[in-house]
């Protein structure tokens, strides 16, 4: 069935095929048994001899004729109704348009059989991509990376050599999609090309493949003229996570360029190399606070122990932002020095510290914040209370059965259904299932002798 929009495009399609093919005599006579010509309400000319009833159209076939209207516009319209229909007739008819002889039609055509992802337009696509007009190639460049055949993969590395910067471009960028291993030199060659656009995707496209091949030349990249190359090259150094780009990264953190040092503080948080401790402790206190973020990250990511009290030391920061981020990187290091610390962040004003605090103490399943935990229980916030039931599930200290079993009453779905859940942690061997009732009913029984054990 026909989509409105394509009716829609195909009256605007015959509004202009009328217009601007048809010479219309209003004086024309009707002749008995002769073909009369009537120009209905809509504008649309039809012909039929007198007593016959008109042909029902298709529109299908209707649109594909008007791909050799004479109007350009008209066919780029019929391109992309044809696109839109599920009708292999479509398809066929698109394949052809193919050889059309307006630029902007062709260049239409390949980017709507792009998006069909039919795999007989592979052929015409290896034709597009050496096109003479440099906008169709780029087009059948991405057309070919979207359909992942591997005949596509030697023409868009010689799409590298085309004597287009935008076609080598992108050529550059989507490479690194294929997950090829042809063309890894091909990219590694790519990042000495003259255009820094070309070295930065190029650059992208080696980190995404993650192949350990492009350490060498990222890490001579990152002494690149251009800071977006040297900022893509530290970030591709750190996806392919390979040790060697360890002492090129840690000099990039005095790169004059934030956006260059905050790439260079994520990656070295990706190596995870225990060596990365040393320098990015004395980034948390950067005067950029989006670096600072990124290196309390990188730190989570190292569980570098022996940041940890530097880490304590800015839980007291001003920017909420940077407590939460701090916060969360002493969880996942799982130190034992950061639990007080983060118990004294339960007072913070702001909730969202809060909430984070309650989630980091519960990650860290120690017993010595389970008595501050049910303290804050009385908190009129439903999200603090939440994160408190979730956080004694997985402390799984039996102190905190009494908060669980009143928090079966509370008046928040999700706090009761999460309440089960952590008695079932606290429990294990209960077989009370999903029955508040029964658990409660069990606790006024069991309370004292399961409290004395």
């Amino acid at each position: 069935m026909v989509r409105k929009s394509t009716i829609s495009l195909l009256l605007i399609f015959l509004f202009f095929t009328f217009f601007s093919t048809v010479s219309i005599n209003a004086q024309t006579k009707i002749k008995k048994g002769k073909p009369v010509t009537s120009i209905p309400a809509s504008g649309i000319a039809k012909t039929a001899p007198v007593g016959r009833p008109l042909r029902k159209s298709d529109p299908v076939n209707d649109l594909i004729s008007a791909l050799e209207n004479d109007n350009v516009k008209v066919r780029i319209e019929v391109v992309k109704s044809l696109a839109e229909l599920k009708d292999d007739r479509a398809l066929k008819a698109l394949l052809k348009a193919f050889k059309d002889a307006n630029n902007e039609v062709r260049g239409n055509v390949v980017n709507v059989i792009a998006n069909m992802g039919d795999i007989r337009a592979i052929e015409p696509l290896l034709e597009a991509i050496t096109d003479e007009n440099f906008k169709i190639r780029t087009s059948a460049v991405f057309a070919l990376a979207n359909m992942y055949d591997d005949r596509a993969v030697e023409p868009l590395i010689n799409a590298l050599k085309d004597n287009n910067v935008e076609v080598r471009e992108s050529a550059a960028r989507v490479l690194g999609n294929l997950n090829d291993n042809r063309v890894v030199s091909s990219l590694i060659e790519a990042l000495s090309d003259p255009n820094s656009n070309i070295r930065r995707n190029a650059a992208l496209s080696l980190g995404r493949m993650r192949d350990s091949r492009g350490v060498e030349p990222l890490i001579k990249l990152l002494k690149d003229t251009n800071a977006e190359v040297r900022m893509k090259a530290a970030s591709s150094l750190g996806f392919i996570n390979d040790n060697r780009a360890f002492k090129a990264l840690a000099e990039a953190l005095n790169d004059s360029v934030d956006n260059v040092r905050l790439h260079a503080v994520s990656a070295l948080g990706q190596l995870q190399d225990p060596r990365g401790t040393k320098y990015l402790k004395t980034i948390i206190v950067d005067e950029d606070d989006e670096i600072r973020l990124s290196a309390i990250s990188a730190l989570a990511n190292i569980g570098g122990k022996s940041a940890v009290e530097d880490l304590i030391g800015i839980l007291s920061d001003t920017d909420p932002k940077i407590r939460i981020q701090t916060i969360n990187a002493l969880a996942n290091i799982r130190d034992e020095r950061a639990i007080e610390p983060i118990i004294e962040l339960l007072k913070d004003k702001n909730m969202l510290v809060v909430e984070n605090a309650v989630l980091a103490l519960g990650a860290m399943r120690r017993g010595q914040s389970v008595d501050a935990l049910i303290k804050l229980f009385k908190t009129r916030y439903d999200k603090i209370r939440f994160a408190i039931v979730v956080a004694l599930g997985e402390i799984a200290d039996i102190r905190g059965a009494d908060v669980l079993i009143t928090a079966l009453s509370n008046k928040n779905e999700s706090i009761r259904e999460e309440a089960l859940y952590s008695l079932d942690e606290i429990f294990p061997d209960n077989d009370l299932a999903s029955d508040p009732q029964k658990w409660k009913d069990w606790w006024i029984e069991s309370k004292n002798e399961v409290v004395s054990d």
